[in-house]
């Protein structure tokens, strides 16, 4: 086995779990293989896993995580007779080591991330701990970051459950903002990447929708707006359409959805309660067709 591999068994059996998944094994992968039928169940394999192993910035498959560490630097400060006060570099970064790290650009890896009930991540300066109460490191401080606080609860999205409808829409927009740009070695997985927590977003807004857009229904339409003012982010030159094999358990995407094309997309910053809806006819419909004008 890889170094990798191995060194996630031994930190398996230190746990007392008795079975390891490692989807790059489990997932018989290209031509033949079960990928199509797998893939959909990837929110059962990680929301029903004891513990997920995050190896943040490992080079590859044959590098391990299981390393020494350099000895961090200290300065020792005390008068004659006391016991010294130990002043060390501080290494809690959990933002720079973990999310921003390499494992966290690959877009496969922000479900994982979200559907796991409690994740140990393994960086080159210490291990993280992350669960429903926070974020913790090996120096035993406890930390707060917005981001992992909603990817890391283990009832996710029950930050969307709780909160109000503009900061619903700010959640979920925040999510597909980072999923847009992360990287996938193929395109046309775009959607099915996220499918997973598009399902669980779904239930929790009580909402019909899908590829990225939520629809209350007639009565309420905020959602199915607010899901549409999506465009091209600055940072992406151009917009590409993505072409999606017949044989992909998600092989049609609609043209208005942001699934449908790569890059890094944005969402229009209106004022919630400061927009005004009005419906209007097309004139050239016939009477059938409604649309809708938006006043800022």
């Amino acid at each position: 086995l890889p170094a990798t591999f191995r060194d996630a068994v031994k930190v398996s059996r230190a746990l007392g779990c008795r079975y390891l998944w490692i989807d790059s094994l489990c997932i018989i992968q290209g031509d033949g293989g079960d990928f199509n039928q797998e893939a959909k169940h990837m929110e059962q394999v990680y929301s029903g896993a004891y513990c997920v192993l995050a190896v943040s910035r490992a080079a590859s498959h044959y590098a391990g995580f299981l390393h020494p560490r350099k000895e961090r630097d200290f300065v020792a400060l005390g008068e004659d007779n006391e016991p010294p006060f130990y002043i060390c570099e501080n290494i809690d970064d959990f933002n720079a080591h973990v999310l921003e790290g390499d494992l966290n650009s690959r877009g496969w890896v922000l479900q994982e991330h979200a559907l796991a009930r409690r994740t140990i991540f393994f960086t080159e300066h210490q291990a993280y701990w992350e669960c429903g109460e926070g974020v913790r490191c090996e120096t035993m401080m406890r930390m707060r970051n917005d981001l992992a606080a909603f990817l890391g609860d283990p009832s996710f999205p029950r930050l969307i459950e709780t909160a109000k409808q503009g900061e619903r829409i700010i959640h979920y927009q925040n999510l597909y903002k980072r999923y847009a740009r992360l990287g996938l070695t193929n395109d046309y997985d775009r959607p099915m990447a996220i499918d997973g927590l598009q399902h669980r977003i779904l239930g929790a807004l009580k909402s019909q929708g899908g590829f990225g857009v939520f629809d209350e229904g007639t009565k309420k339409k905020g959602l199915l707006r607010r899901s549409l003012l999506w465009h091209r982010a600055n940072e992406t030159p151009q917009l590409k359409r993505i072409v999606f094999p017949k044989d992909r358990t998600i092989s049609v995407v609609p043209s208005w959805s942001w699934m449908a094309y790569t890059g890094a997309i944005e969402y229009e910053q209106l004022e919630f309660g400061g927009v005004e809806w009005e419906e209007l006819q097309s004139p050239w419909s016939g009477g059938d067709e409604v649309l809708t004008e938006m006043r800022c």
